[in-house]
Formats: structure tokens, sequence, C-alpha cells
């Protein structure tokens, strides 16, 4: 991005002496450039080195081509970027990577960089990180690293460069924090938003962008919807593909009443790489007179602009209830009269009508002699008896609810009684509540005894969609009942809630009759919680039910599973089975037919090693390497490249742990001896003590690197043969 140079003329007059300013390059100096410039270190990296690849793309004339973008995961603990770019000379590279505020970007505004820094900002998270460049069919990898003084270096790994065939550009890679793993990830979710085409993200399953709906948008703005990530309204402006927020307060000498409502809004608002100014950490704009001008500018259309929009929005709406719903869409709650929005719409002096009627949110439906409802929605509550429960009521004219407010919303479902006076409609709206099973929703259902009295309703909701209750299915009884012998009672059968997480006991359990005589699998249940051992079972049934399927051992949905209350229990006859014990004795027989004792072992010996190696992950990668390399196959370092691959397998043994802790049991293994992979690894750094460095680095040794290895370790082999044949 072209800077913006300031002329400033000063007239002195009685100067003897003049010293121009100095940077000195200390290391104080370079850590406040590289560690102390951002405030969010990691956004930081993500936003610069994106930025950087995006412009290196530009430049390339490769835009439709997305780099790519490695997360770090628990097996591979690295940031990586690779972009299709240019790429760059090894004179480039050592000296662009050198130099603070010197870009290659200064003179154009097709790019985004332009002080130089942001290829510095992983300084700012690590001490050192590797830049690999692919140019003109040569690759050369570099070490760059806060050297031992405190001040920045770059290193050529090796004297000279490979021959490679990969595309142009730039690799840059350093390690991770476990810690830190998920907020790269979220990071890196906020910076690509604004990018076209979308970088190809690997290293985490299903990386994906929380989709945008807009309200309103026109040429160089939008206007979008709130979204679950967002925490509060927050107007920003892209220029380029970075997105910086809008301070009102940094804005001097302008009307703040006059666009605090807009800048309230989740308003964005674009710009071209040059017509603002922004700040060197890139995180804020920098409010100077030209870019202040052109926030206002661009402010005053989108704000014009919406307000056209907003009116041709409503008078688009075909019904009174669709203008009402579009109110409830666009300004939220009516009561919220603070939401900017509203604000907008005074400001500008419009009067939202639809078709010159007022708009309003709600409409109050009184009953009358020939005119009643039914409301219904799911009523949540813990102390209820089964958790959940579809709670009615009933609206007529004698009783204390003899008014209904409908607010406009689409989770309001409305059915008219058009049985012709036969009985039934109550329970069919019942049985479509408990279908549905959203809380959200609210069900009416209008019944009236004059045409006249319903067909008011109908006008004063505006259109609101209406649906004969003729069209929803009849309720089937229940074949079972009750049998006076006492061999049939009330119990549940077991449901599996369609959401992973926050559940409440009796989600899991709905209402029925059992057949004592029946036979099958049960738990016992009071008060909508199953009982386990002695007392209230406190796993998480969610998960019981999943592994016991996933491994085979029991399938809720092919196989019903019964909640019989606590004093029913001694009811039961013949051919009933706890679930618990059942999935409890299928896993002991698991264990033993698979023989698991051994493989858990080697299991708990890997992970072992991943827990006391530093890099581990590192470490077993450059070992299977120079097994794969080394003259002697039978030496200690291709065993433990066999021994991590026999090991690595888990199966299914997390999954057995997990329902073992659930269900409050311990799998009983006998003690297996298997190799110690830590004893193993110390014993081949005795043997080998040169691999100790190169193995306890951040990242896998270079082509040239491990082929000195391989002769390290091959020298080794042979002298040590030479030692056994000479005795």
């Amino acid at each position: 991005m072209k800077t913006q140079a300031r002329t400033v003329e000063i007239e002195r007059a009685g100067v003897a002496e003049t010293q121009a300013f100095q940077i000195k390059a200390s290391a104080q100096a370079f850590r406040i450039l590289s560690d102390g410039l951002y405030s969010d270190k990691i956004l930081a990296i993500v936003r610069e080195l994106s930025s950087n690849a995006y412009d290196a793309h530009v430049a390339a004339n490769t835009q439709s081509r997305p780099f790519t973008v490695h997360l770090p995961n628990s097996l591979e603990p690295w940031f990586n970027m690779r972009d299709y770019g240019t790429g760059l000379s090894h004179e480039d590279v050592m000296h662009l990577y050198s130099t603070y505020f010197d870009s290659s970007k200064t003179d154009t505004n097709d790019a985004t960089g332009m002080l130089g820094l942001g290829s510095k900002s992983p300084f700012s998270y690590t001490e050192s990180f590797t830049v690999t460049s692919f140019f003109n069919g040569e690759q050369r990898t570099y070490l760059v690293d806060i050297g031992e003084e405190g001040v920045p270096q770059i290193s050529l790994v090796a004297g000279f460069p490979i021959d490679t065939d990969q595309h142009n550009g730039l690799e840059i890679q350093f390690a991770v924090t476990s810690t830190d793993f998920r907020d790269f990830e979220e990071k890196a979710k906020q910076v690509y938003k604004r990018y076209n085409p979308l970088p190809e993200v690997v290293g985490v399953p299903n990386f994906e962008l929380e989709p945008v709906e807009y309200l309103f948008e026109g040429e160089g703005w939008r206007l979008f919807k709130s979204n679950k990530s967002d925490h509060y309204a927050q107007c920003l402006v892209i220029q380029g593909t970075v997105a910086y927020p809008v301070d009102l307060n940094a804005m001097r000498n302008i009307d703040r009443e006059s666009y605090d409502m807009l800048f309230g809004l989740n308003l964005e608002m674009d710009f071209a790489i040059g017509e603002l100014d922004v700040a060197a950490n890139r995180e804020t704009l920098s409010y100077d007179e030209r870019t202040i001008a052109n926030l206002v500018a661009r402010a005053d259309k989108a704000k014009k602009e919406i307000g056209q929009q907003l009116s041709e929005k409503f008078e688009a709406c075909e019904t009174m209830w669709a203008a009402r719903l579009m109110w409830t869409e666009v300004f939220g709650a009516e009561y919220d009269y603070q939401h900017p929005l509203k604000k907008l719409v005074k400001s500008l002096n419009l009067e939202i009508k639809w078709r010159d009627q007022e708009i309003t949110q709600d409409v109050q439906v009184q009953m009358d002699d020939d005119l009643s409802m039914h409301g219904f929605n799911i009523k949540s509550s813990r102390r209820s008896r089964y958790g959940k429960r579809v709670r009615g009521r009933r609206y007529t004219k004698d009783s204390s609810y003899n008014s209904v407010t409908l607010l406009a919303s689409t989770n309001v479902h409305l059915f008219v009684d058009d049985l012709g006076g036969a009985k039934g409609a109550a329970s069919r709206v019942h049985r479509y509540v408990e279908d549905l099973d959203d809380s959200k929703v609210e069900v009416y259902l209008i019944q009236y005894e004059s045409y006249s009295a319903y067909q008011a309703v109908v006008d004063s909701l505006g259109g609101a969609p209406i649906r004969n209750v003729s069209e929803l299915d009849k309720p089937t009884r229940k074949s079972v009942s009750k049998a006076a012998d006492g061999s049939r009672g009330n119990g549940y059968i077991f449901k599996m809630p369609a959401a992973k997480y926050n559940h409440s006991p009796g989600d899991f359990w709905t209402a029925t009759i059992v057949d004592f005589k029946a036979g099958g699998y049960y738990l016992p249940v009071n008060r909508g919680k199953a009982h386990h051992g002695n007392g209230v079972f406190e796993g998480k049934m969610f998960e019981i039910m999943t592994i016991a399927k996933d491994l085979g051992i029991f399938d809720h949905e092919a196989t019903p599973v019964y909640g019989i209350p606590k004093s029913a229990v001694v009811k039961l006859r013949g051919g009933w089975h706890n679930l618990f014990a059942y999935i409890t004795a299928e896993i002991a027989k698991m264990v033993a037919a698979n023989n698991m004792d051994e493989s858990i072992a080697k299991t708990n010996a890997y992970q072992k090693f991943h827990n006391s190696v530093q890099r581990a992950s590192r470490v077993e990668e450059t070992i299977s390497k120079l097994a794969a390399a080394v003259t002697n196959k039978s030496g200690l370092i291709s065993k433990l490249s066999s021994l991590f691959e026999d090991h690595k397998t888990i199966n299914n043994h997390n999954s057995l742990r997990q329902i073992a802790r659930e269900l409050a049991f311990t799998i009983n293994l006998q003690e297996v001896e298997v190799v110690d992979l830590v004893d193993l690894f110390k014993q081949i750094l005795a043997d080998y003590p040169m691999l100790y460095w190169p193995l306890d680095q951040y990242n896998v040794p270079s082509i040239e690197d491990l082929q000195n290895l391989v002769n390290y370790v091959n020298m080794v082999d042979n002298a040590a043969e030479i030692v056994l044949d000479s005795e």
C-alpha cells in the first residue's frame, strides 16, 4: 500500500545546530517492533502472514488459487502457511527479512502491506521460525530466530539450493503450544471471513466459517444480522482483506450524534487499498483528516441507502403479518427503543408503514361467546415428571385468560378447528407440539361458534398463515393399558435427544405403559433420573448409549430400553436385563476375547512416550525417516520406529475407558510387560549422542540434514561392528 507522505513547512530562526533523530538497532527496539506491537498476537500472525500471502498471489496473478494454511493439532503441532505467489530470490530473502520498515509494496495500492513488519510477526509468539522460498526452480530454507544478544537474525540452512519443480512461493512454519491450538483455529475463522477464495485450511477437521446473512446491502457497504458468535454490534471497515473497527471517539470535528446510531450497527464498509490510513500494527485505523473524510462520505451513502431500502422492503410485503415479521427481523423487540436502526430511522424522519398502516409487532385477540382458543407449548422443567411436557392453556371469555397477545414470529403456529363439532382437535394439536419438541414454538388452536367471529380474528392477524386442524394426523390410542393384576403399569421408554449437550435427566424418557411380563432391557428410574448401583446415576447417558452402539454392544435405536419406576422393579417377571449390568458384562467379555491386556499396555507405553518426551511427534517423525534410510534394519532406531507403528493403534481403548468411567467399574487387566519406548529412546541417545540436538528441534531436519544424520548413524553402527569383530 502506498504510504501517505507528509510535507511540513517550518520556519526556523536563531537555530545554531540540528540533529536528526535516529533509531538504535538494539535488542529492546527489535522486541518492541516484533513482540510489543500487537495486542492480540495470534490474530496478528494469522492476519499479517495471510495478507502477505494474498499480496504475493496478486503480484503473481494467481488470485484464483488459494494459499494453504496448516493449523496445529496434537499430532502436527505447528502452524504453516504456503503461498503460490512470486517467491523470493536468495538476495531478497536475506534483505527483506532482515530489514524492518523496508517493503517492496510501498509504491502500489494492489497490496495490503507497506511497512515490512508483517513478515516478522511470528516473533510476537516464538523465538524462531523457518522460511522456505521456492523461486524459479530452486528451493532454499532459512532459519529466522532471535540471536543470543536479542537481535533477530536470518540464516541459510544449507549452502546450496535444491532443485524443485514446485510453484514459486514462500512457506513459513513454527511450532505452537497445545494450549493455543484452539485459538489459532478461531483466529483463522475470524480473519478468513473476507477472503475469496477461502484459503485451503488443513490440520483441523471440518474447518467451516459461520455463514453471514445480510439485512441490507449496497455498493461498498453491507448491514448484516447478528449471529451466535457476535457479542455486540460493531461497525467494521474492510480495506484489502483486513477488517478494522471504527472508533467514533477518534473521529475529530464531526457531529457524533449523526453517526452514533450508524456506527452502532453491524455494518461493513468497503474501501480500496490506500483510501484509509492504518496504524503500524494494522489493528486500528489512523484517523487523519483524509481517512475521516472518506469514512464520513461512505457512511452518509450507506445511511441514505439503508433508509431507502427499509421503505422498499416493507412496501414489498404482501400482508400485514409479513410486515410484522419483517419488523421483528429488522428491529428486534418492540420495546427495544434504543435499537440503533430505530434511531437511524428517526434521524432520517422516516415513517415505516405498510400500505399507509401503522405496523405493530403484536396482536391482541379478545375472547367472546363465539370464540375461544387453546395455547400449547413445550414446557421445560426439571421438576416435572418427564423433564419436558406439553403445556396447554384454555382461553375463554369467562376465564382469567380472556385474551391472547400474539407476537409476530415464525415460531407462532396457528390452527383452526374445522372438524365440525367432532372431538379430537385439541389432542391432534397436542401431539403436533409433542412431535415438534421445540420449546421456542407456540401453537394456538382457534375454535369458534360463528364464522364472523373467526373472520374478525383472521382480519386482525393481517394474513397470518392458519392451517386446518384436519391436516394433522389423528393420535392413535396406546394398545397397552394398565392391568388390574399389576402386570402392566406406568413407565418410560428411552428416547435419545437430538442435541449432544445440555440435557436434563428427563430429556431421555417419554411416558408409556409397560408390560412387566414382556421382558427386555430396563433401567430403574425415579423422578426422571436413572439409578445405578445404590444411588442415582451421575454419568453421561448420551455418551454411554453412543459408545455402546459404536462398540456393537447395544443399539438403543434397534432395541427399546424401558425406564421402570424403582418401586415397580419388583414386579418385573422373567426375561428382563438391567442395561448397565448387561453393558458391564459385555465389556468384560470384549476385553478377554480380544486379548486387550497387551494392546492396552502398548497403547499406554505409546502415550507415556508422548507425555514424557519433548516434541514427541517431531521425534517420532524423524526416527521413522531415519529408520527408512539407515543401513542397519535391526538396530535400535529401526526397532523404535517399528514399535511406534505397532503401539499407536488405539482402536477402541479410549471408548472402553470412558464407558467404564461413566458406569464406575474397573476393567481388570493382567499385567503385561511391553517395551518401554522412553527407555529405548534414551538408549538411542546414549548410543548416538549427536542425535540429541537434531531430535530436540521444533522442525523435522531438512533433506540435507537428514542425510547427514543417516551417514552419522551408519558410521556409528559400522564402528560398533568393527569393535565386535576385533573381539
